[in-house]
């Protein structure tokens, strides 16, 4: 199926979206040197202030285009994305004016392209306010290079040489700052990261006596170095907050050399890389803004200033201080209110601030009666400090707001009202050709356009922001959790650390002095989805708070936490924030229940902070990976949490795409597009997805009607459609038909009345083909053009779906007229031999290949040109050598088929699936069987063409599907390949061949893998109803002995499709089981293949649990993790003696077999084992290749014993007994591959 935006669509969109379309399609003028290939879209004009877009149109087939201003290189492009998503590139980015220098410039763009490179030259002038009294920005342009790209040993030692200044750097690149280097050229971008050097010469006066002179870098990532004249004034860790550096003793009058050596290579970053392997973009380089500040040697340098509902003013300042003691400093201070107007002042304070500078004591007064700041009403005022006398420090203004937030009880209570349901999003900072690095503008421009939309809340993921972000918030009325960076998915052996705790409670304390006047920021978050079951994972959480709250009371206190109820850090915080992927990850049907049993075991108020499905731009069909798909999981999630009590709201993942890793799959995207995360409801150039668009639909399609029509006869259909108010304040718009192709519809307004409902008809009118039979169109509800309920899709079926089943059963001696015979011999086919059944010999020849010789090919005439399901028993007793089979057709012509048989395959009898399209072999898969006779069965959906068995026609099992196109007619045929096979004796019998559809079991799958040992979990069936009317269906699963499932009863509506959780408890040992799905449906059963599911116990309810694998591998909750890097730990109860092993990675299927330890040398693993007798288990397996057959022992004796090598993506469970002694003891397992050069793995150990 494919999803279109409607032409019909167009007729819709205001007369400025029309506008917008016709700009962007027209040519721009301007450039005063230009390919004609190649044209400037933006600016359209010459004079640039403030963030600029850039943005050209290039000729096809151009791979990167790079900006330059002057000779400063801003960014380069590439067409990565538009060939992982297979759309269209756009060559846009953004910059800021105020980044360089006033005054003319030229502004060039360079692109790649299949006739060579192209240039275009604008002429601009940029214009930009002043820094300010003492203030020098340090933007524009600096030289770069990387450590690849210099001399050996250019950036070692204390003074690196190419940080002196005679180094001679003029050959050095000259890019832009701030920068994310890699955003500036690909060829520097690289997710391990890159050790770089920046450099610069700035002229300064002699300083006035007693100047002090500091350098202020906003945002450094992640270990960076700072030098003046080769002097190392300082370092800084972390990035994404600022860094002030004393210089003054280190610069000179004139001409100054400052460099900054800057580090976010894993190997530097350690454990901290963790988010940056997995969760997002490891983007380096000096990312915000730096300048150069001038002042007294005692003078305040900045302030902060919060306020309260009661109208309480907190003014907090910082300054510098040289004098080596305390001093006192005086200011007048004034409060303007949002009008403007003067509230407060002047008024004469004084403040302390400590020898050596920092932040100085507190000034606190009282404003009467403010206008408090919240959601609706973001009223701001403005602080003022201005010097006295002859003090020369400039004046420091600050914006703050009043307003209170608390919790009561369930309940997020701002300025004492209850806050609920906000919808909200994630955002990352990414943008093409900027990385992370975010001019004031653009993020401006990025929060106002989501406010304006309909949020209210959001998180910076995961990291501090930028104060321009939190200023948009504070401005338009946003609702900011700001988080620390590097603390996501981190085990608790790294977050019970000392070294990060203090990590976690200094950027916290940066975090609070840089941010805290912002009256939307809310809440502070210590972490994300961190081991939060673990000791040491709590441990952080309670400490890093507890350092919070001593800062800043005021607000709120959280970590993000996707470890649902197994969650132990809760007590410490006051809401909980929890990650849950209902739709995605785990089933809808969970997502109430799971926030139920959340606010049950917390008491606090819950958030659902992360949800979302991935969504390639464009992508056709209604599947995970679809923008459909997407859209829908937004409709139900709104549907579902609609003014639910004590919620405070839900945040989206993400509002826009961001690079992720260079191998993302996200789990579930079927066809993913690695570097990119596409969960956003906006794609990475910032173009609306259709979750966008549905996201904040005020009326829900409930209802669309199922139509049919005659074959090529001209037809007028009415369309029903009921349109329903979903927020409880009605709606209107346009009902717009996108029909499938022969027809064409007009669209009808609606209005929907509050709490109501209404239904509208729509006429479609045309010609039904037989080539278009069951092509899908979508009805959709347009509120405006960025609104629109989910479009509900629907088919035009045939009216001769309706009549009477073909097929023959073959009661007589005579073949019936509806058959046709391709390539007839008489000795291979009769119906005299057995009564009731056609006998097909297996005559030399078949249809594998190009062409095709298979003799008796028999061809069903009367086939339906609409879908059908095609059923048939084939027997074969006699079946002795390969490629002797007797099979099932849908059959378009020789080199154009899907087959289910009955044969012969390596050796043994077999069920098979075999299609050809163009003469090519596509899918092929068999399954072995012993019977001698099957039913096969074939069900035709569109091009999408099913094939599945029975063995005693209730259970039925899918052997695959392909796409076939064409008109294909059912066939019967048995072969005997192209050698000189025994001629045996197959049949046919009961032939049945349906217009209509039927109900079939699509898929079972089992998420959350591995199951719990003896803990209650789920599969989902998925059944689809292939009629024209509802259907009520029961679901429940087969399971071995030792397991318990439930039933579900479910109704499918009318050709749909629905996904049914079924409960399932595995046995209470560790297993490797297969679940296969049951469903019935009006007295019939069906069924499909079994589905392999691993199952360990929980880690806390057994002795020792250990997941093995890469030291940044995700790990599976309650498991310790055992890499090669854990030596023999007597605390810790295990470790490798002497050399540890190697690990490896291979993504999936799931966190405990994703990854394993492995070796061609032996090696010992030392385990602490209680006292008495224990059961070891080990998993066994490799997800990417055959797992050789290996030994474990220990002290000379064999304990467990892989005899043969399993199969790619196979697992085991090898058990044996330990003894612990009577008060227990320590042993050794000895892990070796059997054969030299061969090597052992496992993948997870469990000591019972």
């Amino acid at each position: 199926m494919r999803i279109r935006l409607p032409r019909t669509i167009v007729a819709c969109l205001s007369a400025s979206i029309v506008a917008l379309a016709l700009v962007l399609v027209a040519p721009v003028g301007g450039a005063d040197a230009a390919d004609p290939a190649l044209r400037f879209k933006s600016p359209s004009g010459r004079r640039l202030s403030g963030t600029v877009d850039l943005e050209v149109t290039a000729p096809p087939g151009t791979t990167a285009v790079r900006f330059y201003l002057d000779d400063v290189q801003l960014s380069e492009l590439t067409d990565l994305y538009a060939r992982q998503t297979k759309t269209a590139p756009t060559w846009a980015t953004a910059t800021d004016a105020t980044w360089f220098p006033n005054g003319a410039h030229d502004l060039r763009a360079e692109a790649d392209t299949p006739s060579g490179t192209l240039t275009v030259t604008k002429q601009v002038v940029t214009t930009a306010p002043p820094a300010g009294p003492g203030r020098t920005r340090l933007t524009g342009g600096w030289r770069f290079s990387t450590a690849s790209e210099l001399p050996a040993g250019a950036l070692d030692g204390a003074v690196p040489p190419a940080v002196r200044p005679e180094h001679d750097a003029g050959n050095w690149p000259l890019i832009v700052v701030p920068d994310s280097f890699g955003a500036v050229r690909a060829s520097w971008n690289d997710d391990n990261g890159v050790l770089g050097v920046y450099r610069r010469t700035i002229d300064l006066d002699a300083p006035d006596p007693g100047e002090r002179t500091a350098l202020v870098f906003e945002s450094c990532f992640w270990t960076c170095r700072y030098f003046v004249n080769g002097v190392d004034v300082g370092t800084s860790t972390g990035g994404y907050l600022p860094t002030r550096l004393d210089v003054t003793d280190a610069v000179r009058a004139r001409t100054n050399t400052i460099a900054v050596v800057v580090d976010n290579r894993v190997s530097e970053m350690g454990e901290y890389a963790r988010p940056v392997q997995g969760l997002y973009w490891n983007w380096g380089g000096l990312l915000q803004e730096v300048r150069l500040e001038r002042s007294p040697a005692v003078a305040l340098t900045e302030t902060r200033a919060e306020g309260t509902a009661s109208g309480r003013l907190t003014v907090r300042p910082t300054g510098v201080n040289a004098s080596g003691i305390r001093q006192q400093v005086s200011a007048m201070l004034t409060v303007d209110g949002p009008d403007g107007r003067r509230v407060l002042g002047p008024t004469r304070v004084t403040t302390t601030i400590p020898a050596g500078g920092g932040g100085a004591t507190p000034i606190t007064l009282d404003v009467p009666a403010p206008a408090l700041w919240d959601l609706d009403h973001p009223n701001l005022y403005t602080v003022r400090l201005r010097p006295l006398g002859d003090a020369a420090w400039r004046e420091l203004v600050e914006q703050t707001g009043f307003r209170t937030v608390a919790v009561d009880g369930l309940d997020l209570l701002l300025n004492g009202k209850p806050i609920k349901d906000l919808p909200g999003f994630n955002r990352h900072a990414d943008y093409a050709g900027l990385g992370r690095t975010q001019p004031d503008g653009l993020a401006d421009r990025e929060i106002k356009r989501l406010h304006d939309k309909g949020f209210r809340i959001f998180r910076p993921a995961h990291y501090p922001t930028t104060p321009a972000e939190l200023d948009a918030a504070d401005r338009y009325g946003l609702l900011v959790i700001e988080e620390i960076n590097n603390i996501s998915s981190q085990p608790g052996t790294f977050l019970g650390r000392a070294d990060v705790q203090e990590f976690g409670k200094r950027t916290l304390a940066r975090m609070i002095g840089r941010d805290r006047s912002h009256p939307s920021l809310f809440a502070w978050s210590v972490g994300n989805e961190n081991a939060t079951e673990t000791d040491g994972a709590v441990d952080y959480v309670r400490t890093v708070i507890a350092h919070g709250r001593s800062l800043d009371p005021t607000r709120l206190y959280t970590q993000v936490s996707h470890r649902h109820t197994r969650d132990r850090a809760y007590p410490y915080q006051d809401f909980f924030a929890t990650n849950y992927y209902a739709g995605w990850y785990s089933t809808l049907e969970s997502l109430t229940s799971h926030l139920d049993a959340l606010q049950k075991m917390t008491g606090q108020p819950i958030l659902l902070s992360e949800y979302g499905a991935e969504a390639v731009h464009q992508r056709a069909g209604l599947d995970r990976g679809t923008e459909y798909y997407q859209a829908y999981l937004v409709d139900e999630h709104n549907r579902l949490l609609h003014d639910r009590p004590h919620l405070i709201g839900k945040m989206y993942w993400t509002s826009t795409e961001f690079w992720c890793t260079p191998t993302w799959g996200s789990g579930q995207n079927p066809e993913p597009v690695p570097p990119f995360h596409t969960k956003g409801l906006d794609t990475y150039q910032r173009e609306h997805k259709l979750g966008w668009r549905v996201m904040f639909s005020p009326v829900r399609i409930a209802r669309a009607s199922v139509l049919a029509a005659p074959l090529d006869r001209p037809a007028s259909l009415r369309q029903r459609v009921t349109i329903v108010d979903a927020l409880g304040h009605g709606g209107h718009g346009t009902v717009v038909v996108e029909p499938p192709p022969g027809f064409a519809a007009q669209p009808v307004p609606f209005t929907v009345p509050v709490g109501g409902e209404t239904t509208v008809e729509v006429t479609l009118t045309g010609t039904l083909t037989a080539e278009h039979v069951s092509s899908t169109g979508f009805v959709r509800a347009v509120v405006d053009s960025d609104t629109e309920a989910l479009p509900v899709p629907f088919t035009v079926r045939s009216l001769d779906s309706v009549t009477s089943p073909a097929g023959d059963d073959f009661p007589s001696g005579t073949l019936d007229p509806g058959w046709q015979i391709v390539r007839p011999d008489d000795s291979g086919w009769s119906l005299q031999d057995r009564p009731g059944a056609l006998r097909l010999s297996t005559l030399r020849g078949g249809e594998t290949g190009a062409g095709g010789d298979g003799r008796n090919l028999f061809l069903r005439t009367d086939t339906p040109q609409s879908d059908f399901t095609a059923a048939a028993t084939v027997e074969a007793p006699d079946l002795s050598a390969d490629f002797q089979q007797v099979g099932l057709y849908a059959y378009v012509d020789d080199d154009n088929y899907v087959k289910a048989d009955l044969g012969w395959v390596d050796g043994r009898r077999a069920l098979e699936i075999l299609t050809e399209s163009g003469g090519k072999v596509g899918a092929r898969s068999s399954v072995p069987y012993d019977g001698r006779s099957a039913r096969l069965r074939l069900v035709r959906r569109g091009t999408d063409v099913a094939a599945e068995y029975s063995s005693d026609g209730q259970y039925w099992y899918r052997l695959g599907s392909a796409s076939l196109a064409g008109s294909p007619k059912v066939a019967v045929q048995a072969v005997g390949g192209g050698t000189a096979p025994p001629v045996v004796p197959t049949y046919v019998d009961n032939l049945i061949v349906r217009a209509s559809g039927h109900v079939s079991v699509q898929d079972l799958a089992v998420p959350g893998q591995p199951l719990f040992a003896g803990e209650a979990g789920q599969a989902v069936v998925t059944v689809a109803n292939g009629t024209d009317r509802p259907v009520s269906v029961d679901a429940r699963l087969a399971v071995p002995e030792g397991w318990t499932s439930g039933a579900v009863a479910r109704e499918v509506p009318a050709f749909a499709k629905v996904s049914i959780p079924v409960p399932v408890t595995p046995a209470p040992s560790p297993q490797m089981a297969t679940l296969a799905a049951v469903v019935t449906a009006t007295d019939a059963l069906y069924g499909r293949p079994e589905a392999a599911v691993v199952t360990t116990p929980r880690g806390d309810r057994v002795a020792l649990a250990l997941d093995a694998g890469t030291v940044t591998s995700p790990l599976l909750p309650t498991y310790h993790r055992v890499s090669p890097s854990d030596a023999w730990d007597p605390a810790r109860g295990y470790g490798w003696i002497g050399t540890g092993p190697q690990s490896r990675d291979r993504g999936g299927p799931d966190d405990l077999r994703r990854d394993i330890v492995t070796g061609q040398v032996p090696a010992t693993l030392r385990l602490a084992v209680p006292a008495g007798t224990h059961q070891v288990a080990l998993l066994v397996g490799d997800a990417s290749f055959p797992a050789d057959a290996m030994t474990v022992s220990s002290a000379g004796r064999t304990l467990a014993h892989l005899a043969s090598p399993t199969a790619t993506g196979q697992f085991t469970w090898l058990t044996f007994p330990v003894d612990g002694g009577a008060d227990g003891r320590t042993v050794d397992l000895d892990f070796a591959a059997d054969n030299a050069g061969q090597y052992w793995r496992f993948a997870a150990l469990v000591l019972s």
